[in-house]
């Protein structure tokens, strides 16, 4: 008896760090990270490739507008 004892007291940290896990990620086994952002499953080549013009275009005057001296940004 003593020794099932100390093997369900071996197992109890990694089951609850499971069980944490599980719980934090709402138990659908994907990692959101920062982003909550969800795209849908089927999206349309045509609209990925606008939204990566839209990102290259801001990338663009984010690079440029940190370029400006400081005085020229106002």
């Amino acid at each position: 008896m003593p020794q099932a004892l100390y093997f369900l007291l071996l197992l109890a940290c990694p089951l609850a760090m499971v069980l944490m896990m599980r719980a934090m990620h709402g138990g659908h086994g994907q990692h959101s990270g920062a982003d909550d952002h969800h795209e849908p499953d089927e999206v349309s080549l045509d609209d990925l490739r606008a939204r990566r013009s839209e990102l290259e275009r801001k990338i663009a005057d984010r690079e440029l507008s940190e370029s400006l001296p400081a005085d020229a940004r106002r």
